[in-house]
């Protein structure tokens, strides 16, 4: 019992985590994007300024260096066509796989990605792991010895678990970045290959294809808009009955009929008079 505890809540920060970690790339794709974008944009305007400049003065082409040194310093150590090939950047970066790992695997990358999803993942987790552990250290308030120490092993075990999901797990994550997930990516490319060109146009793969399309437009449509429809429209009978279902339960618990410690080893399923 105390296996199967531990393994789902080791399961569920693992989820979160990793969950928060592949939102966190996005985040940093998005951003690398829109600073392509604003360099890109900056020497449109400044190349376009200077080439109105010359229509109006030629002799402006002969101070062009002087115009170059009014550049930021920063922009100074880069291309000229950096114009067109942050452009050309632009267009590709979210269709070759191989270079958004390239962006990704940088060391900059890798410590913005990661100090963000701490940062965000930490709380959230630390929270859900102390109130469980605090649930569990609770059992020490019993006469029952082997219910404090149920108590006491698994409140422990789920503290260990956050320190381990905040740091093995944190590190794991960077090493199957740079090497297991390149070295999974090649294997599968060598050995499956001509398996994937062969099936790419079967009936199964169609199939398949279609069959996973209308299982994600379910999904879209259950969790993105009838699910919400409904909360939204049934807010206060949705409130009332679980508030309801809370009070008989409350009642049922502690008035009557009240939970009560077995009087016998056997479980009861039924009553003595039932036929």
């Amino acid at each position: 019992m105390s296996a199967f505890i531990l393994i789902g809540i080791g399961c569920d920060d693992i989820f979160v985590f990793f969950d928060i970690w592949n939102q966190e790339k996005l985040e940093w794709l998005k951003k690398y994007q829109n600073k392509l974008l604003t360099e890109s944009k900056f020497y449109f305007i400044y190349f376009n300024k200077l080439f109105i400049s010359l229509i109006v003065d030629p002799n402006m082409l002969l101070n062009s260096t002087n115009i170059h040194n009014n550049i930021p310093s920063n922009q100074q150590k880069k291309n000229p066509n950096k114009l067109k090939r942050s452009s050309s950047h632009q267009l590709f970066l979210f269709k070759h796989s191989e270079e958004i790992r390239k962006i990704l695997l940088s060391e900059e990358a890798l410590i913005e990605i990661m100090s963000n999803t701490l940062k965000h993942a930490g709380s959230s987790m630390f929270v859900t792991s102390f109130t469980t552990s605090a649930a569990f250290f609770t059992n020490i308030l019993t006469n029952i010895s082997f219910i404090q120490v149920f108590g006491i092993f698994i409140g422990t075990c789920v503290l260990i678990y956050f320190a381990i999901t905040f740091t093995a797990i944190a590190a794991f994550a960077i090493i199957y970045e740079k090497y297991i997930q390149n070295m999974i990516s090649h294997v599968l490319s060598m050995c499956c290959t001509d398996f994937v060109n062969k099936s790419a146009n079967s009936v199964l793969t169609k199939l398949d294809y279609r069959f996973s399309s209308v299982c994600r437009a379910c999904r879209h449509y259950i969790f993105g808009r009838f699910m919400p429809l409904i909360i939204f429209k049934l807010r206060y009978v949705l409130v009332f009955n679980f508030l309801l279902i809370g009070i008989l339960g409350l009642i049922g618990s502690f008035y009557y009929p009240k939970l009560n410690v077995p009087s016998t080893q056997k479980t009861a399923l039924f009553l003595k008079d039932n036929p």
